[in-house]
C-alpha cells in the first residue's frame, strides 16, 4: 500500500505539446514533451504509426504527383543535383545543381512546372511542361516562323479574294494546341475577281508541329484573319475568300510569348494559368488566356504588385472563393477577375507584414494547387502557423507550440512544407530546426477537435530519414493519399503506415512524453512515492520521475505492456522535492508502442520549507 492512498493529481487530457516557456506554466492537461505520438481521441496519447518506403532509386529534394494519363501513382522527383525524374520514365531533364526546387500544376493532361532557387523564381527560367511520356519537358508555348512560307504565287484562277492589298502570314499550330506567333508578313495586291494560289516553301521537320494557320488581312487593312488550317509541308494552297467571310481575327496571337518566363508559382484561377513572381519581373504574375494556358499577351496578360525590396518579391498564389492571393514573403495583394483584360483587374493590398513561400501553403495533394478545403488555407509564416480565410486570424494555430516555433532557422524557411490531411484532419510541417540548414523534423497539428488555437494538439515527430519534404501523395502501392516525404540522405519516398509499429530501415519510434510538474501542495516540499497508469502497448516503457527543473530524478521499475492488459499498472517509487515530473519514453525495441489514458501520481506534503542544515 502507498504511503499517500489519495492522489496528488489525477492526469488526463494529454492535449499534446504546450512549448511556451519553463514547464511550470504548461496546463495539466498538455505536454512538455510529445515525441512521435498522435492523439487517436480525447484523454489519449498514442506512439504514432510507422513509415515505410517505396524505392525511387535516388534521393529526393521534392517530389510531385504526377496525374497525367498515362500515370499510375507515379511522381515527379527532384534531386539534389537538379535533375528531374519521373518514377516511371527516368530523368526527363537536368536543371543543373543550383536549382533546388520547383513548382508545378496538373493541367489538361500534361504537368507544367518552373525551376525554382531558394523560394524564388530562377533566374532565366521557363515555363516546361510534361505530357507524362515524352523522354524530356518541353517548353511550354513555342517559336513563331521565323521567314514567311511563300516563296512564290500567282492569280490565274477565278476567285473572291477581294480587290485590293492583302497581307498573308503564318502561325504554327503546336501539337499542345499553342498557336505562335504570326510569321512576317507578305503583301498581294489582288484585282478582286481571282483567287490567289501559293506555292510554300519546306518548312522542315518538327515532331512538335501539328498543322499551320493561313492569315490573311482585308483588303488595304492591318488586321490579321484566319483563312484555313493546312498541314505542315511544302505545298500549293489556295486562298479564295472575300473580306467579308474574314471572321476570326488573329490578332491576339501578335503580341504572344514565344518562349513564356517561369516563376516562383503556379496556380489555376478561373480557366487561366496563373505564374506567380516570373523570372523577367519578380513583382508581377503572368495570366494567360482563359482554357489556354500557353496563351499570354506580353501586352495585357500581367498582374503587377506593388515594387518594394528588390529582395522581396512574389513567392507564392492562390485563391480562396473567388479571390485571388499574391504571397511575397512580407506582403500579400489580391486580385479579381472583372471580365476584363487581367492587367484591368484591380488590386487591393491583403497584409503589408505576412507572406509566405509556395511551399508553406497547405495544400491536400502535392498535384493540386494550394486551394485547400474549409474555405481556407493554413499558411506557414515566421510568426508562427496561421489560418487564412482573405485574412491572417490571430492567435496563431501554432500558439501552443510558440518557444519550438521560433527555433525553425529563419535563412532555410523556404524549405518548410505543409501538407494537409483533410480526411485525418492533421496538417503536417516540415522544418529545420536551430542551425539545421534542411528539414529534419516533422510538426503534426491535429484539429479533431476543432479548429481552434486552443483545441489543437501538437506533437514533435523524429521518423528515422530526415524528412526534406512531405505532402500527401498516392502510389503504386497506396489505396489512398497518404502523408509520405522525400529525404536528401535516402534512395526513397517513405509514407505513413497505419498499423506499422516501427520506421524505415527497420528503426523503432522513440515515442516519449514528459508530463507537467505537479505539487501534493503548491510551495511545501512534498514525498511522491507512487503511480498508476492506465496504459497499454507492446514491449516495454521506462519512467522516470523528475524534480523541479529536472535537477533530481528517480527510476521505477519499467512497464511490460499488452495490448489488453486487463489491470491498471502500479509503480512505487520515492522522490522528496517540491514538485514530481513524469517521463514516460519506450524502450528501443522494436514494435514498441504504449497507448495511454490516464495517470494518477500520489504523494503528501511533509513541509513547508526545506530543512535547513545547520552551519
Amino acid at each position: 500500500m502507498f504511503a499517500s492512498t489519495d492522489p496528488s493529481e489525477i492526469l488526463t487530457g494529454f492535449n499534446g505539446l504546450f512549448d511556451r516557456g519553463i514547464d511550470d506554466v504548461c496546463p495539466l492537461d498538455h505536454l512538455t514533451e510529445c515525441y512521435d505520438c498522435v492523439f487517436p481521441g480525447q484523454n489519449q496519447v498514442k506512439t504514432r504509426d510507422g513509415f515505410n518506403a517505396v524505392s525511387i532509386g535516388r534521393t529526393c529534394n521534392q517530389f510531385f504527383q504526377d496525374l497525367t494519363p498515362t500515370s499510375v501513382h507515379d511522381v515527379l522527383v527532384l534531386t539534389g543535383d537538379g535533375k528531374l525524374w519521373s518514377s516511371r520514365e527516368g530523368q526527363i531533364h537536368n536543371f543543373g545543381a543550383t536549382v533546388d526546387g520547383f513548382t508545378a500544376i496538373n493541367l489538361y493532361n500534361r504537368i507544367y512546372l518552373c525551376p525554382t532557387k531558394t523560394g524564388g523564381s530562377y533566374a532565366g527560367a521557363l515555363l516546361y511542361f510534361w505530357d507524362g511520356v515524352s523522354a524530356t519537358i518541353q517548353k511550354a508555348a513555342g517559336v513563331a516562323l521565323d521567314a514567311n512560307l511563300i516563296s512564290d504565287y500567282d492569280q490565274d484562277d477565278v476567285g473572291f479574294v477581294s480587290a485590293g492589298t492583302h497581307r498573308i502570314a503564318f502561325s504554327l499550330v503546336y501539337k499542345t494546341g499553342f498557336i505562335s506567333p504570326p510569321s512576317a508578313t507578305f503583301s498581294i495586291t489582288a484585282p478582286g475577281s481571282k483567287s490567289i494560289n501559293l506555292v510554300l516553301n519546306d518548312p522542315g521537320a518538327n515532331a512538335l508541329i501539328e498543322s499551320v494557320y493561313v492569315l490573311m488581312t482585308k483588303a488595304d487593312e492591318e488586321e490579321l484573319f484566319l483563312v484555313k488550317t493546312i498541314a505542315f509541308r511544302a505545298a500549293t494552297e489556295t486562298i479564295n475568300a472575300e473580306d467579308t467571310e474574314l471572321l476570326v481575327s488573329a490578332d491576339y496571337l501578335i503580341d504572344s510569348y514565344e518562349e513564356i518566363p517561369g516563376g516562383a508559382s503556379l496556380y489555376f484561377y478561373k480557366g487561366r494559368l496563373i505564374i506567380g513572381g516570373h523570372a523577367d519581373n519578380g513583382h508581377q504574375c503572368l495570366v494567360s488566356a482563359v482554357q489556354d494556358p500557353e496563351v499570354i499577351s506580353t501586352v495585357d496578360g500581367m498582374l503587377t504588385t506593388p515594387r518594394d525590396a528588390s529582395g522581396n518579391t512574389i513567392r507564392a498564389v492562390f485563391g480562396l472563393r473567388d479571390t485571388l492571393y499574391i504571397a511575397k514573403f512580407t506582403g500579400v495583394s489580391a486580385f479579381q477577375d472583372n471580365g476584363d483584360v487581367p492587367s484591368t483587374w484591380p488590386i487591393s493590398s491583403v497584409d503589408g507584414g505576412y507572406g509566405c513561400y509556395d511551399k508553406g501553403l497547405s495544400c491536400f495533394v502535392s498535384g493540386l494547387p494550394a486551394v485547400d478545403v474549409l474555405d481556407q488555407a493554413f499558411i506557414a509564416h515566421k510568426t508562427g502557423l496561421f489560418s487564412f480565410d482573405g485574412v491572417f486570424r490571430a492567435p496563431v494555430m501554432s500558439w501552443k507550440i510558440e518557444e519550438l516555433w521560433s527555433r525553425i532557422n529563419f535563412n532555410y524557411f523556404y524549405k518548410v512544407s505543409l501538407a494537409h490531411d483533410i480526411w485525418n484532419k492533421v496538417v503536417y510541417v516540415t522544418v529545420p530546426l536551430d542551425e539545421e540548414t534542411t528539414p529534419t523534423t516533422i510538426l503534426m497539428m491535429d484539429y479533431k477537435e476543432g479548429l481552434s488555437p486552443a483545441n489543437i494538439k501538437w506533437s514533435y515527430w523524429r521518423p528515422s530519414t530526415e524528412p526534406t519534404y512531405l505532402s500527401m501523395a498516392s502510389l503504386a502501392s497506396d489505396a489512398y493519399y497518404k502523408l509520405r516525404y522525400g529525404s536528401r540522405n535516402a534512395n526513397n519516398i517513405c509514407g505513413s503506415t497505419p498499423g506499422l509499429k516501427y520506421d524505415v530501415g527497420n528503426v523503432y519510434i522513440n515515442s516519449s512524453i514528459t508530463l507537467p510538474p505537479i505539487s501534493a501542495k503548491s510551495g511545501w516540499v512534498c514525498m511522491y512515492n507512487g503511480l498508476r497508469l492506465r496504459v497499454t502497448g507492446a514491449g516495454k516503457v521506462n519512467l522516470t520521475v523528475y524534480g523541479e527543473d529536472k535537477v533530481k530524478s528517480v527510476t521505477p521499475s519499467s512497464i511490460t505492456l499488452a495490448a489488453s492488459p486487463g489491470m491498471e499498472y502500479y509503480k512505487q517509487f520515492n522522490l522528496t522535492n517540491e514538485k514530481a515530473q513524469l517521463n514516460i519514453v519506450v524502450d528501443g525495441t522494436l514494435s514498441s508502442w504504449f497507448s495511454l489514458s490516464r495517470i494518477e501520481i500520489f504523494g503528501r506534503p511533509m513541509w513547508t520549507i526545506r530543512p535547513v542544515t545547520p552551519a
